[in-house]
């Protein structure tokens, strides 16, 4: 994914970090723009300067616009020159794109190889910990449902009891509230697993 941004740079093209010159307070963008023009005149150099501290002000007069204008069709190419393109550019994933690779390819030989090789130990390792956290979930889930189903038949059972030995309000309270316990740990189980 490739943003172009305008910033002033130096005249000579070269790339300098992330900086402005608006974070550096040594250069201001009128020093900027006549900053490797020694061969222009001291008009030339004044103008450029004038047009440096137009460029730099919020508000400006009738007057002020009209002088940059004028400024600015004067002095074309020293403002194409003093303003490059920066580009900036990002990818995703654990490889570079292939010039970013043939780059690193360039500077340290077989660093590619290396590079490509530890995306896929990468790969492989993130997929083994899925795999391991689906298995742990999975066997953790099994296990829940066993014991509820254990304690669930328990209940039953004792219910059961108790209706054989002529309890039946007793026997009615326990599969009430076993049969409430299942319906609230699956309503409560939902309720965790949409969140």
């Amino acid at each position: 994914m490739t943003k172009p941004s305008s910033s002033q740079q130096p005249a000579n093209g070269s790339l300098k970090s992330d900086h402005t010159d608006h974070d550096n307070e040594k250069t201001s963008p009128s020093q900027n723009l006549g900053a490797d023009q020694e061969t222009d005149s001291p008009e030339d150099q004044k103008e450029l300067a004038q047009l440096g501290t137009l460029l730099t002000k919020e508000d400006l007069s009738d007057e002020e616009q009209q002088a940059l204008t004028q400024l600015l069709q004067r002095h074309k190419t020293d403002v194409a020159i003093a303003i490059n393109r920066r580009t900036t550019s990002a990818f995703q994933g654990p490889l570079p794109p292939p010039s970013i690779l043939r780059g690193y390819e360039d500077i340290v030989p077989g660093s590619a190889a290396k590079i490509i090789d530890w995306a896929d130990s990468e790969r492989e390792h993130r997929h083994r910990t899925e795999t391991t956290i689906v298995r742990a979930e999975t066997t953790r889930d099994l296990r829940g449902q066993i014991l509820a189903a254990v304690v669930a038949l328990a209940g039953f059972s004792v219910a059961g009891l108790a209706l054989l030995l002529d309890h039946a309000g007793v026997a009615a309270l326990i599969t009430a509230m076993d049969i409430g316990g299942m319906v609230a740990a699956f309503i409560y189980g939902r309720r965790n697993s949409d969140e």
